[in-house]
């Protein structure tokens, strides 16, 4: 219910931001100021905002001159789309000190992300605003799971329970667009990317993606 609460949010916001680009677009005028960090470019600023997907939580990012800027996300990981990391986790436990052990099922009852990158924007067709934008920086992931298995232990098979901790780290890449809202200090986003958990040993990347918005302070 929370997730859909924050798409009903950044739907209202980005049909908000729909007429303004189209009068930035059709009206032929020459704006004289725009509340936009990525424009201005010659100075340092900050923006704080939201982002659903994964990881979703709450995003900050600096912005420098020369169209550069470095987000940092503080947040969570939808759990049911790492059922697989979490079930090798389990398997990498080997036998618990048990005869046999035979996975049933976890639950993962915590789940944090860390994550700071560098990205670089580039205009797309002239457009006040409106960018496009290459980051690449490292993912911290934290995992608390409880699961539940049968053993076999002298001949007996029953049922019992473990909590593990899993943490999980390396490279993280994405591509995205923003658009800062002419005249307002909003910015809208919305990106692909993936993550290599290298501290485990998986090269295999996990592919994430997400959007959300920021406000812009001066």
């Amino acid at each position: 219910m929370r997730f859909l609460k924050y798409i009903g949010v950044f739907g209202l916001l980005f049909m908000l931001a729909v007429p303004s680009y189209g009068q930035m677009r059709s009206g032929g005028k020459k704006l004289k100021k725009v509340t936009c960090p990525i424009v201005e470019g010659n100075k340092r600023n900050y923006s704080l905002g939201v982002r659903v997907g994964d990881p979703y939580g709450i995003t900050g990012k600096v912005y420098f001159k020369n169209r550069w800027g470095v987000e940092v996300i503080l947040g969570k990981t939808f759990a049911a789309l790492h059922n697989v990391a979490n079930k090798e986790a389990f398997d990498k436990l080997g036998n618990l000190s048990y005869d046999t052990t035979t996975y049933l099922g976890h639950e993962v009852k915590r789940s944090y992300v860390v994550a700071i990158r560098a990205a670089k924007h580039f205009s797309i067709g002239g457009y006040t605003g409106l960018d496009w934008y290459a980051a690449a920086g490292v993912q911290g992931r934290y995992y608390q799971s409880h699961y539940v298995f049968q053993y076999t232990e002298a001949a007996l098979t029953n049922v019992t329970s473990y909590d593990d901790t899993i943490i999980s780290g390396g490279p993280d890449v994405a591509i995205g667009i923003e658009f800062v809202v002419p005249y307002q200090p909003l910015g809208i986003f919305a990106e692909v990317g993936a993550f290599s958990d290298v501290l485990n040993g998986d090269l295999v990347p996990n592919f994430l993606g997400g959007l959300g918005f920021r406000y812009n302070f001066k």
